[in-house]
C-alpha cells in the first residue's frame, strides 16, 4: 500500500480570529480547498491576507465531524493528491504534516462482476468473466481506454501538477496557450470531445448487460477523457488521510494562521465592493467595510457574480450564460455507525476502501419514481480500514453515496416556505433505506449491526457548502455544455483585481481543479497582473 507519511492528528477546532483590520492586501472569500490553498500561498509570500468563512469550520466538501463517538466525512470521501494537492503541500512545506494512505476500489454488480481494481488488465479480465457474451466489445473498450487513461494521467500529474510548481503568470490569462505546449494536447482535446456513454455503446451496444455498468461511470454526459481520468485516479491516485478530511483542512487553516494570516469564521460577506470596474474590498453582513488590493472568491461562481457583485454590468454576460448552464450532479449520502470490528468489515469489502455497487438486478432508474436512488450505482466508503481511530474500539463506519438531484420529488417535498418538515424527513428515510438495502448485497446482515445512522440530501450539501443545488463538481461535466471548457479558465474575471479560486473556475470541477485555480489566483496577486493582461483576459472570456 502506498503511503505518504507525516504527522497524524484528530480533527479539532481551528483557531478563530475575531479582530479584523480595516485593510488587507488580499481578502479570500470561502475556506474550501481552493480558498485554503490560495490563502496559504498568499501568506507564504508575505501578503497581509484575510480568509473569510461563513461557517464555523473550514473545508467545504471536505468537512467532517464526530457523532456519538464516530467520525464521518460529510462530502468527499477520499481525494486525488498527485496532480495538485501533494505538490502544493510540498511547495508550502506542509507535506510532513499529513499522512495519506492510498485507497483501492472495488466494482460489484448483481450479475457476477467482482473487480478489485489495480490495473486495466485486471478490469478487462473481470468484466469478461462476468459478461462473456460481450467479450469482443470489452476488449475493444479496454484497448481504447488504455491510451485514454495514460493521457489522463499525463494531464493530471504533468499538466496540472506543473502549474503548481511554476509561476502561472508566465502564461496567464491564456490558459489555452499553456496546454497547447503539451505533446498530448491533440489527444487530450479529442478524448474530451467524445461523450463517454456514446463510446461505451459504440463498443458494447446499447442493450447489453455490461452497457448498463460502463455507461454509468462518473458524471452524466462526461467525456471519454473524464472516464479515463477516473480509471487513472482509481488505479493510481485516490488517497485518504489519517484523522479524517476535517483534520486535513484544519491543518491548512492552522498553517495559514501560523504564517500570519487572519482567519474569520462565522463571518458573512454581503458584498464585494467595486469602484468602477475594480474590486476594492468587501462589506460584511454586520456592515463592516474592509478594503483590499485584491479579492479572491472561492465561493460559488453564480453567487459571486449575482449576489456579491450585485449583477455588476461588467459580469452580466457571464451571468446570462451561467443561468443557462447545467450544473453537475449532487450527492445523497447515508452515514452508518456499525457494531462491527474493522477487521470484519475489511473481510466483507475485500480490502477495498471504496466499493461501487451496480444494482443491475433492479429496473433501470426512473427519475420520477420513488425507487430512483435504489437503482443507481452506489459507492461504499470505509475510512476505518485506513484509520481505526475514527470509531470506538471494535466498531467501524461506512458512508454510502449515490448521485442525486436537488429538485427531485418537488425539491424533496420541502414546504413552500423552505422548511424541512415531516414529508421531507419521511422521503429522506425511504431513500436511506434503499441504499442500506443495496449495502446488504455486499455486507449481508448489516442492518442488525447499525447503531447510529443519518443522511444528507442535495439540500443539505447546498446549505453547508453554498454550492448551488449541492453541485459536487461545479458546472456540468458535459464538455459540450459546460460554462468553462477544458482549456479555458475563469480565474480572471471582467472585474479588475477580482479572481475566482474554486472548482467553478476550471474544468472539470473538483478538488484537483479547485486547488490549481487557488494556486493560479494566488500567483496573479503575488507576481502581479497588468492592465494589459486584464484586457487580454476580457477578450479571451467573451
Amino acid at each position: 500500500m502506498e503511503k505518504q507519511t507525516g504527522v497524524v492528528g484528530k480533527s479539532k477546532p481551528v483557531r478563530q480570529e475575531t479582530v479584523l483590520d480595516s485593510t488587507y492586501d488580499t481578502i479570500v472569500i470561502g475556506a474550501g480547498i481552493g480558498g485554503l490553498f490560495a490563502a496559504n500561498f498568499l501568506a507564504k509570500a508575505g501578503g497581509k491576507t484575510l480568509l473569510v468563512e461563513r461557517h464555523n469550520v473550514v473545508g467545504g466538501y471536505l468537512q467532517g465531524g464526530w457523532h456519538k463517538g464516530f467520525y464521518f466525512d460529510y462530502g468527499t470521501q477520499s481525494n486525488e493528491i498527485k496532480g495538485a494537492i501533494l505538490p502544493a503541500l510540498q511547495a508550502l512545506g506542509l507535506d510532513e504534516r499529513v499522512t495519506f494512505h492510498q485507497c483501492h476500489h472495488r466494482f460489484v454488480s448483481s450479475e457476477g462482476l467482482d473487480l478489485n481494481y489495480h490495473d486495466l488488465d485486471d478490469a478487462e479480465r473481470a468484466f469478461i468473466a462476468a459478461y462473456p457474451e460481450s467479450e469482443e466489445g470489452l476488449r475493444c473498450y479496454f484497448r481504447y481506454y488504455r491510451r485514454v487513461t495514460e493521457v489522463a494521467k499525463m494531464v493530471n500529474e504533468e499538466g496540472l501538477g506543473s502549474i503548481i510548481k511554476i509561476d502561472s503568470t508566465s502564461f496567464m490569462p491564456d490558459y489555452h496557450a499553456y496546454w497547447k505546449t503539451k505533446p498530448y494536447y491533440d489527444e487530450m482535446m479529442e478524448y474530451d470531445s467524445i461523450h463517454s456513454w456514446r463510446k461505451a455503446r459504440e463498443f458494447l451496444g446499447g442493450n447489453s448487460r455490461v452497457s448498463r455498468v460502463l455507461t454509468h461511470f462518473g458524471y452524466r454526459n462526461q467525456s471519454a477523457l473524464s472516464t479515463g481520468i477516473f480509471w487513472h485516479l482509481w488505479r493510481d491516485d485516490y488517497f485518504y488521510n489519517e484523522g479524517g478530511k476535517q483534520a486535513f483542512v484544519d491543518m491548512l487553516a492552522d498553517a495559514f494562521v501560523e504564517r500570519g494570516g487572519t482567519l474569520a469564521l462565522e463571518t458573512h460577506v454581503e458584498e464585494i465592493l467595486v469602484n468602477g470596474d475594480t474590486a476594492v474590498g468587501v462589506r460584511l453582513a454586520n456592515g463592516k467595510v474592509i478594503r483590499a488590493g485584491h479579492v479572491l472568491s472561492n465561493a460559488d461562481m453564480r453567487m459571486t457574480m449575482e449576489r456579491l457583485l450585485g449583477g455588476h454590468e461588467a459580469v452580466r454576460g457571464w451571468i446570462e450564460t451561467m443561468r443557462k448552464t447545467t450544473l453537475s450532479e449532487a450527492f445523497y449520502t447515508v452515514y452508518l455507525a456499525l457494531d462491527m470490528p474493522p477487521e470484519e468489515l475489511n473481510e466483507h469489502l475485500k480490502g477495498a476502501h471504496h466499493s461501487w455497487i451496480f444494482p443491475t438486478h433492479k429496473p433501470l432508474p426512473e427519475p420520477f419514481d420513488i425507487s430512483f436512488h435504489g437503482s443507481l450505482p452506489m459507492e461504499i466508503s470505509a475510512p476505518c480500514l485506513h484509520d481505526p481511530s475514527l470509531a470506538p474500539p471494535g466498531k467501524s463506519t461506512v458512508v454510502l453515496q449515490t448521485f442525486s438531484f436537488y429538485d427531485w420529488m418537488n425539491r424533496w417535498e420541502i414546504n413552500a416556505d423552505g422548511r424541512r418538515a415531516a414529508k421531507y424527513r419521511a422521503l429522506k428515510k425511504q431513500v436511506e433505506q434503499q441504499l442500506i438495502d443495496n449495502l446488504e448485497l455486499v455486507i449481508p446482515g448489516v442492518k442488525k449491526k447499525i447503531v447510529h445512522q443519518f443522511s444528507s440530501t442535495p439540500l443539505t450539501h447546498e446549505r453547508y457548502t453554498l454550492n448551488t443545488n449541492g453541485a459536487t463538481g461545479a458546472w456540468t461535466w458535459n464538455p459540450k455544455r459546460t460554462f468553462v471548457k477544458l482549456t479555458e479558465q475563469r480565474v480572471t474575471t471582467p472585474i479588475r483585481n477580482l479572481y475566482c479560486a474554486g472548482h467553478w473556475a476550471l474544468y472539470p470541477g473538483g478538488l484537483l481543479t479547485a486547488t490549481v485555480a487557488g494556486k493560479i489566483a494566488a500567483d496573479l496577486v503575488v507576481h502581479g497582473y497588468s492592465p494589459e493582461q486584464e484586457d487580454q483576459a476580457d477578450r479571451l472570456t467573451v
